[in-house]
């Protein structure tokens, strides 16, 4: 069953390759390639809307999903936003906000292009974290408030992974922000390098940031700053990811697949 079903799905990937398609006419192609059964329509959105690699546009027709379409990609050629956030010293759900922003775009372990931001959150900051950070609530006082760069931060977080070391809690900031500032926040698939890395070095002692950087000889410019951090971030999943390569694990379904570890935990998020 597991065989079939990867087929349909090559097949139906092809089949978008040439552009988006309405369900019917989806269907009456691929049942026509494929010798194993007849799907409809309904079957084939319950195959396709799970995965992050299809997706329907505004017109109802399915199509591959920018930066996520290869069902058998590696994952060096796929897009990563590899994100790092400075907040206000507390939780989310706490009201505490993000201060400072970095993303850093990744694709064939090349940065292709860098965004950072300090932004004001409209609250106090922590004393602690101004020791830090060097971040001030002087510093942010003129600086855009969130809701003032969502458009450019979402639109640098579509049909990309969005990775960084500690994922939940940078994904909680930014996808609640976003959603504060815009009404919703970009489906993405999310990764986190410190989980990764507890799957995939398992002798490694320490997974925190200055210890990958360590082990992989990255050289940190503005620790505990946006940017510097996010850099780093960078730096350790392009080694991390050439790691999974070397275990023969070559896209994300396969990640997926080995993350789910004897600890039954799973670095690669779900949706949101």
């Amino acid at each position: 069953m597991s065989g079939a079903r990867d087929s349909w799905v090559e097949t139906i990937a092809g089949l978008l390759g040439d552009g988006p398609l309405h369900p019917n006419e989806l269907a009456r192609r691929a049942n026509r390639l494929c010798a194993f059964g007849q799907e409809s329509p309904a079957l084939i959105a319950s195959l396709l809307g799970p995965d992050p690699r299809f997706r329907l546009d505004p017109e109802g027709r399915w199509q591959l999903t920018p930066g996520l379409a290869g069902v058998r990609s590696s994952l060096g050629f796929l897009d990563y936003a590899v994100v790092d956030v400075e907040t206000t010293g507390g939780a989310y759900e706490e009201g505490h906000r993000i201060i400072e922003l970095a993303i850093v775009e990744l694709r064939e372990g090349v940065v292709t292009r860098e965004f950072q931001s300090l932004v004001n959150p409209q609250r106090g900051i922590g004393a602690s974290v101004t020791r830090l950070t060097g971040i001030s609530a002087t510093r942010v006082a003129a600086a855009p408030r969130f809701r003032d760069i969502a458009d450019e931060i979402r639109s640098r977080l579509e049909h990309r992974v969005f990775a960084a070391h500690n994922a939940d809690h940078d994904w909680a900031f930014v996808g609640g922000q976003l959603r504060e500032a815009l009404g919703d926040a970009p489906r993405v698939q999310r990764l986190c390098t410190e989980q990764l890395s507890r799957r995939l070095l398992a002798s490694q002692r320490r997974h925190h940031l200055d210890a990958l950087c360590g082990r992989f000889g990255i050289e940190v410019h503005g620790r505990h700053r946006a940017l510097g951090d996010a850099r780093a971030a960078a730096g350790i999943l392009k080694h991390l990811l050439e790691e999974t390569e070397r275990k023969g694990v070559r896209d994300l379904r396969a990640l997926r697949e080995f993350l789910v570890g004897p600890e039954g935990r799973d670095p690669v998020d779900g949706l949101t």
